[in-house]
């Protein structure tokens, strides 16, 4: 069953900043957050409170991360005049970017599990070419799922009336005039197969027939334009399926025009935040790693592919 999360409180703020970027154990932040009623009470605690919370547990919180957590405050990264929602959705995103380069500088090339077959149908007979095509799948294999989960975040952040689901669509939006939408989100516009459009056809008409004539269901999805020609929009517009792309997606569950602005500043901002190198040069330099460790074998790329089979 999917674990609902509300971004809008405070302790599971709390549990996941201390978590994923300070590095807290679960005792530690609870009693944090037993000090704590509101985003002021934790961004005005002194180092002087942290001594006096970790006389009342076992397991001392360490001064590196008491600092680190001031840092945090210092630099505006935890900002009580943003929402506790917003400053889940930064830390969300700080926390994804860090993991993300974290994955590509702990590669190696065992990591790849490198298919010879493939790469010998791509003709890569050059070591380097061969790692750098390794490397980029590895490192963003998983990428866009990892940014969907963010992209969930957002439509909570979107509009108050959005709820989060347990089973079935993903969100459910409570209408002023008491209209329900069921929504299904999908990430991009070729998220969707002939098997998956169908499905949630039949799934949207029978959610609506067994209730009431004013309530829906819809696909939406997170970025792009209906004018795109693609197998998964030219099967939803053939479709019986009500569907929103892109900023008519945002504009709709927001009913904010401006919400796709606002949602590109938080992403800048957390780039911004975390300060590191971009992408590309931290790819980069695991491909010369990589190719140095596979040069250190003192084989042929032909021998390695044999190694492989």
């Amino acid at each position: 069953m999917k674990k609902i999360i509300n971004i809008n409180s405070l302790n599971e703020f709390l549990d996941h900043f201390l978590t994923k970027e300070i590095g807290l154990t679960e005792s530690q932040i609870k009693k944090i957050q037993s000090k704590c009623q509101s985003l002021h009470d934790f961004v005005s605690l002194t180092e002087n409170d942290y001594d006096e919370i970790n006389k009342s547990i076992k397991n001392k919180i360490n001064a590196q991360k008491i600092i680190k957590i001031i840092n945090y405050i210092v630099n505006k990264k935890v900002d009580e005049n943003r929402k506790v929602s917003e400053n889940y959705i930064l830390s969300c995103c700080r926390v994804f970017l860090v993991e993300l380069n974290e994955k590509v500088e702990n590669l190696t090339l065992s990591d790849l599990n490198i298919n010879p077959h493939l790469c010998s149908l791509l003709g890569f007979n050059n070591v380097r070419k061969m790692i750098e095509l390794n490397v980029y799948m590895r490192s963003t294999r998983g990428m866009v799922t990892s940014f969907g989960f963010l992209y969930e975040k957002f439509c909570l952040l979107a509009n108050s009336n959005i709820t989060k689901l347990k089973a079935g669509f993903d969100f459910q939006k409570n209408h002023k005039n008491g209209k329900i939408t069921w929504i299904q989100y999908k990430s991009g516009p070729d998220s969707m197969n002939k098997g998956m459009v169908e499905e949630w056809e039949k799934k949207i008409e029978e959610k609506v027939q067994t209730t009431k004539s004013d309530y829906d269901g819809i696909i939406g999805i997170g970025y792009g334009n209906e004018s795109q020609k693609n197998i998964t929009l030219s099967m939803l517009s053939s479709s019986n399926i009500q569907f929103l792309v892109g900023k008519k997606f945002w504009e709709f569950i927001s009913e904010d025009p401006n919400f796709c602005s606002y949602m590109m500043d938080l992403l800048e901002e957390a780039s911004q935040q975390v300060q590191q190198q971009s992408l590309d040069v931290v790819l980069d330099r695991a491909v010369n790693r990589i190719e140095n460790e596979f040069n250190n074998l003192t084989i042929s790329l032909s021998q390695y592919y044999d190694q492989n089979w």
